[in-house]
């Protein structure tokens, strides 16, 4: 997994230095004059898809942490009740071994005890009980300690995986913060500057969906930050996600698993509360409000705000609940 995050890593390095570097210089073009404002604008649109695709990455590993701990939860609390049988066995072998002993420990001791006859048959039989309960107990402490076993293998495997998973994380973020911070110095360089709001947007349905869209509304003009999902900030699907739960439905923190679990409709369907997909791998979800629009948190360096549906290419359509 470590080498897979290096690969990714290296792979936004590339993604940087190609952006930076070829993609400025049109062919054609002489080389040592500066870019035009239109030059860069384009190289700040796709650095900022680019980016947006790492950070939904790093979503969605972030959900993948969370599902490792909370696995690893479950598997303490299995624990406690195994550990409680593996003590009680223990003590019912011991209380078995006990109970053999004091009916003469043996078959030998018991027939020269009893001289024959039907005292003597019922005792061996007496011991023939307690040498299958015996066996019996011995065989589930040996269950329940393989059990056991089991468990603290498979939370040694989940705890590993869970650091890998926390390394791979701090190589991504230390890759996002420098695309972020090249990304302000393109828009810098390229003169542009924070939309103003839409401030007529159309007016919300009722019910959930109605819920959702006056939540995002009230986020209107809040900055981007990558990974947040508010009060103060968000990121594209920290936005949906937030507005989602607070009409009551919960929506993981990626867009592109927020795609797998929204019922899929089509363009004439839309309907106010629907979430838009964005790109072909799904790196940007939007709510939509009605009448074309919709509420989205864009990019870095810029605030949530109202567009329109096809501002960029567009995926796919999804409904949250009917």
């Amino acid at each position: 997994m470590l080498s897979s995050a290096i690969t990714r890593a290296g792979r936004v390095a590339l993604i940087a230095a190609v952006l930076i570097g070829a993609s400025a210089v049109p062919a054609g073009a002489d080389p040592d004059a500066p870019p035009s404002v239109q030059e860069l604008r384009q190289r700040l649109a796709a650095a900022a898809h680019e980016l947006e695709v790492v950070i939904e990455e790093h979503n969605a590993l972030r959900e993948d942490l969370a599902d490792t701990e909370r696995r690893r939860r479950e598997i303490g609390a299995e624990k406690a009740p195994v550990e409680f049988a593996m003590v009680e066995r223990q003590e019912r072998i011991g209380a078995l071994a006990a109970a053999a002993y004091r009916s003469s420990g043996n078959a030998r001791a018991v027939m020269i005890a009893a001289g024959g006859g039907s005292d003597m048959v019922e005792r061996l039989l007496t011991l023939d009980v307690l040498a299958r309960d015996q066996h019996r107990a011995l065989e589930d402490l040996a269950e329940s300690r393989a059990r056991y076993a089991a468990m603290e293998r498979e939370a040694e495997t989940l705890a590993e995986k869970q650091r890998e998973q926390q390394v791979e994380l701090t190589l991504r973020k230390r890759e996002i913060e420098k695309e972020i911070d090249r990304l302000h110095h393109l828009r810098l360089a390229s003169g542009e500057r924070v939309r103003p709001l839409d401030l007529a947007p159309p007016p919300p349905p009722s019910g959930l969906a109605g819920d959702a869209i006056r939540f995002a509304y009230s986020q209107l003009g809040k900055p981007y930050r990558w990974g947040a999902d508010g009060p103060g900030s968000y990121d594209c699907s920290g936005l949906t996600m937030a507005a989602w739960e607070r009409a009551g439905a919960r929506l993981p923190h990626n867009a592109a698993r927020q795609w797998r679990t929204v019922r899929r409709i089509g363009r004439d369907d839309l309907r106010p509360g629907d979430l838009v997909f964005y790109y072909g791998g799904i790196s940007h979800v939007a709510l939509y409000v009605g009448a074309g629009k919709m509420i989205h948190a864009p990019s870095v360096g810029e605030n949530v705000r109202i567009d329109a549906v096809g501002y960029q290419p567009v995926h796919g359509y999804g409904r949250v609940v009917d």
